[in-house]
C-alpha cells in the first residue's frame, strides 16, 4: 500500500463512527423527541406499515388525572387480556394504533418535536433520518461492564404527518429500503467483539426469524440478549458509514481507483500548488475577455469574473466569502458556462438551501429545464455497493 492509499484509508477510518455517541450503536431515548412503543408485536407492525403500506396513529396512555373523561376506546385497548396461543393475536396488536406509555399531552409534545426535527433534516440536507426500529440488541462493552447498551436491528424509514395542526399525528412507511444496522455489524465485527452480525434479507423480511438469527449469533455472550418486543421511533443516520463504504477501493474498478484520481492525489500528496490566474491583479479584464465568448447569466464583478475564467480554464480553486458576497451568483454563472460549452456539471451541497438558491437563479433566466434535481435519501443498499450520499443539481444539455 503506497502513501496515498494509506492516507485515504486513514481518512476512511475517521468516517467509521463506531463510538457510543452513534445512536445506531448506543440507542438512548431523547428527552423531548422520539417515541417508544409498548405492548405491540414487531412482526404485526412491520406487516401493517411495510407490507400493507397502512399509516398508523399513536395511542396515549390513560391519564388518571382526567378520570371519567378518558377515551373509552383507549381504556378498552389497554385493558384487553393477553391473547391465548389458541386464539390468535389480540385486537390491540392488529389495529392501526401504536400504544405508548405517555399521556396525551406528553405524547403530542414529543411527536411535534420529532416532526419538526425530521422536517428540518429533509429541508436542510435532503436526508430522512427518522426510522421506526424493530427489536433491540442488549449488549455490554466488556465482560466486566455493568452498563447495558442497546442498538436497533430492523430500521424502517418513516415519516410523520397530520392533516391539520389540530389533528393527530400518523406515521407511515416512506417506501425506501428497509434494512439492518450496518454500523452495529461493523462494531461487532471488530477484534474486541468478534461477532458476525447477520443482516435481514432485502425482501420479505421475516421479523421473528431474523431476531432468532441475531440471538444465535450472540449466544456466546451470556449477558447479551435480543429484545424482540422493542419498537422505537427515533433518529438514525447512515451518512458517514456510507461514505466509508463508498471510499473502499475494493468497490471500484481497477483502472479508476480513488487513489489514482488526479484531484485526490493532489489532495493527499502533492498538493494543488499555486497557479497564476489567467488575468493578473493589475490587468484590465476587458483586454482579455470577449463578451461574445462569455455565458454569464447573472451580474458578476471583476473578482467573480476572474474566478469564472479560471474555472473554465481548468484550474482548481476555492471561493471564499461571507454571506451576501455573490458565491451563489458565481456558481450560477459557472453552471451556465458549462451548459453553454456543451459540458455537464455536478453541483453538490450539504444543505438544500444552497441548491435551491442556485436552482431559482437558473429558473429565472430560463435554464432551469436543463437541470435534473436529485435529492437522494442517504440509505444503504444492503447487498452490493451502497448508494452514494448525494444531494445535487445535475445540469445537462437538453436533447436537441
Amino acid at each position: 500500500m503506497n502513501e496515498i492509499d494509506q492516507k485515504l484509508e486513514a481518512a476512511r477510518q475517521e468516517l467509521l463512527d463506531l463510538g457510543l455517541r452513534n445512536k445506531l450503536i448506543n440507542y438512548q431515548l431523547l428527552k423531548t423527541r422520539g417515541v417508544e412503543i409498548i405492548d405491540e408485536l414487531p412482526e404485526q407492525v412491520y406487516e401493517m406499515l411495510v407490507d400493507k403500506e397502512r399509516q398508523m396513529s399513536f395511542l396515549p396512555a390513560p391519564d388518571p388525572e382526567e378520570g371519567e373523561e378518558e377515551d373509552e376506546e383507549q381504556v378498552l385497548l389497554f385493558e384487553q387480556p393477553e391473547e391465548e396461543q389458541t386464539s390468535g393475536v389480540a385486537a390491540r396488536h392488529t389495529d392501526n394504533k401504536l400504544q405508548t406509555s405517555y399521556v396525551s399531552a406528553q405524547l403530542q409534545r414529543r411527536l411535534l418535536n420529532t416532526f419538526y426535527t425530521a422536517r428540518t433534516h429533509i429541508e436542510e440536507q435532503g436526508v430522512n433520518v427518522l426510522f421506526l426500529a424493530l427489536g433491540l440488541v442488549e449488549w455490554y462493552e466488556s465482560d466486566n461492564s455493568e452498563l447495558k447498551r442497546r442498538a436497533p436491528l430492523i430500521l424502517i424509514p418513516v415519516e410523520l404527518e397530520r392533516p391539520s395542526a389540530q389533528s393527530r399525528f400518523y406515521v407511515k412507511y416512506t417506501g425506501d429500503d428497509v434494512g439492518g444496522n450496518l454500523s452495529l455489524q461493523a462494531k461487532f465485527a471488530s477484534e474486541e467483539v468478534g461477532i458476525d452480525l447477520p443482516l435481514p434479507d432485502d425482501e420479505d423480511i421475516d421479523v421473528q426469524k431474523y431476531f432468532s438469527k441475531v440471538a444465535a449469533a450472540i449466544e456466546e455472550k451470556p449477558r447479551w440478549a435480543v429484545d424482540t418486543s422493542a419498537i422505537v421511533l427515533g433518529f438514525f443516520s447512515f451518512a458517514k458509514f456510507l461514505m466509508f463504504h463508498d471510499l473502499n477501493p475494493n468497490t471500484w474498478p481497477e483502472d479508476s481507483l480513488p487513489s489514482q484520481h488526479d484531484v485526490l492525489r493532489a489532495l493527499m500528496d502533492s498538493g494543488f500548488g499555486v497557479s497564476e490566474s489567467v488575468i493578473g491583479d493589475d490587468e484590465h479584464i476587458d483586454q482579455h475577455v470577449d463578451p461574445k465568448e462569455m455565458h454569464q447569466v447573472v451580474d458578476a464583478d471583476s473578482s467573480q469574473t476572474v474566478a469564472i475564467l479560471d474555472v473554465v480554464g481548468g484550474k482548481n480553486l476555492v471561493i471564499q466569502g461571507p454571506p451576501g458576497t455573490g458565491k451563489s451568483q458565481t456558481i450560477t454563472n459557472l453552471v451556465a458556462e458549462a451548459i453553454g460549452n456543451g459540458k455537464k456539471v455536478l453541483f453538490v451541497a450539504e444543505k438544500m438551501a444552497a441548491l435551491e438558491v442556485v436552482k431559482r437563479n437558473l429558473d429565472k433566466i430560463g435554464l432551469g429545464d436543463a437541470c435534473l434535481e436529485l435529492h437522494t435519501m442517504i440509505l444503504p443498499r444492503f447487498h452490493g455497493r451502497p448508494v452514494k450520499p448525494l444531494s445535487a443539481t445535475d445540469a445537462r444539455i437538453p436533447p436537441g
